[in-house]
């Protein structure tokens, strides 16, 4: 077997058409991220566009004052939904809240936030105001408090308001391929209950209920707004619901500092194609396959080992260009705009999970190409069907109801290119190559060569 694996190796390295076609995969993969992330350009909201939509129960005060509540429940809509106590002026605010996931926060604006506690409720919370510094505090029984942080506000009002709210961010859903994605955006619904509620001094004015949104920008086409909020009361009791986000965008996924990375994959799928194709029919259409067959009367053992070439060798050079392409496109489309908060940075895992399955969708591409072409034994047919079979999803997959859109992109072997390379797509695709492989194989020992 090893005498098979080197000769089909000096195949695949003196056969100029394969090795082209790896260089220049690998050279647009490369060319495109950089064009990609040099092309894209990020505007934020200014700093006096206020993004912030919650729920709010509220009560005005003057000068110092400490707010207490405890956080009886909270339903998990969303692992960053929130549900807390805040003292607010206009757009400066200060809160302390619970999150379903990440437990106890507190946070000012867009840069200020600090960690509590990752423990969910039921919790009390604490604001306390001296002056123009506001401190945040946790606790598990109302007697004994730990101090999350201390913001200080400068040019902080005397009249403030200080309360409850509720709020839970929309979920971004990235639906279909890099080349046919669309961004599906869910609102949901956070939902809490406060108990224990106390504001000392003690406020002139009662409780009052305020759906928080920003208002609309000149100019600028904002997507449909959530649901509005609702506050119920029972005696010292609250339950409010609400939508909505009160700061940067949470970093639990967002794939567009992933995307630059992945825009030649596209291109590097038709030349993966190709390289997988050629492979085989090369040898068919210049009638070598007799005199390896020869050699190696084992078809089998032939097949396995252009099978082990085709898959180490293109999942190295996919591996090499993607890792590349991601490495050259951070810097530029940080540079670009596209950094935290609006845009967090992409975690080691999630890279290395993306870089990873791309290549290993490449490569196994290449191997389906590979058991096509034994198939079919022409290179035009072998690559037109396995190019049907990667593209026509991902036009019609768009056009058609989403319940059937989405079915379609997971069972034919594009659900290895779905954004995010979820490892079940792999697998799709890992068992159409070894159902094409397969019946190769069985029509190879069956055929003459």
């Amino acid at each position: 077997m090893p005498a098979v694996i080197r000769s089909e190796w000096t195949k695949f390295r003196t056969v100029r058409s394969t090795v082209w076609c790896l260089l220049t995969a690998v050279s647009l993969m490369l060319v495109l991220a950089v064009l990609q992330s040099s092309a894209s350009t990020f505007t934020p909201r200014a700093a006096d566009e206020p993004a912030d939509r919650f729920q709010f129960v509220r009560q005005p005060v003057t000068g110092d004052v400490t707010i207490v509540a405890r956080v009886r429940a909270q339903q998990a809509s969303h692992p960053w939904a929130k549900a807390g106590v805040i003292i607010k002026e206009h757009l400066a605010y200060v809160a302390v809240m619970l999150t379903p996931r990440h437990g106890v926060r507190m946070r000012s604006g867009t840069i200020t936030d600090f960690a509590g506690s990752p423990t969910p409720a039921p919790r009390w919370l604490k604001l306390a105001r001296t002056g123009s510094t506001i401190t945040g505090y946790e606790s598990s029984d109302g007697a004994t408090w730990r101090r999350v942080g201390a913001v200080t506000l400068s040019g902080l009002a005397q009249a403030v308001e200080v309360g409850l709210f509720v709020a839970s961010p929309d979920e971004v859903r990235v639906v279909g391929t890099p080349a046919a994605k669309r961004y599906e955006t869910v609102h949901t619904v956070g939902r809490a209950t406060f108990d224990m509620v106390a504001v000392t001094p003690q406020p002139l004015v009662g409780w009052s209920s305020q759906d928080v949104a920003p208002p609309p920008v000149p100019g600028r086409t904002e997507p449909p707004a959530p649901p509005a909020g609702s506050t119920a009361r029972s005696g010292g009791e609250f339950t409010l619901t609400g939508s909505g986000e009160l700061g940067p965008p949470e970093p639990d996924h967002d794939p567009t500092r992933l995307d630059a990375a992945l825009s030649g994959v596209t291109v590097g799928v038709i030349l993966f194609v190709t390289i997988g194709t050629l492979f085989m029919t090369a040898e068919y259409r210049r009638n070598l396959t007799w005199t390896t067959f020869v050699a190696t009367p084992r078809r089998g053992r032939v097949l396995a080992a252009k099978a082990l070439v085709l898959g180490v060798t293109t999942f190295a050079a996919g591996l090499v260009a993607i890792g590349a392409a991601f490495w050259l496109s951070q810097p530029i489309l940080h540079d670009h705009g596209y950094r935290p908060p609006y845009f967090p940075d992409p975690s080691a895992a999630t890279a290395v999970r993306v870089i990873v399955g791309s290549a290993a969708f490449l490569a196994l591409l290449a191997l389906f190409s590979l058991g096509v072409g034994v198939i079919l034994r022409r290179t035009t047919g072998a690559i037109a069907t396995v190019m049907a079979l990667v593209f026509v999803p991902q036009i019609t997959a768009p056009a058609l109801p989403a319940d059937v859109g989405a079915p379609l992109l997971e069972v034919t072997p594009v659900a290895g290119m779905s954004v995010g390379y979820p490892w079940s797509g792999v697998a799709v695709l890992a068992g159409y190559a070894a159902a094409a492989l397969g019946v190769g194989y069985w029509l190879l020992c069956r055929r003459d060569a």
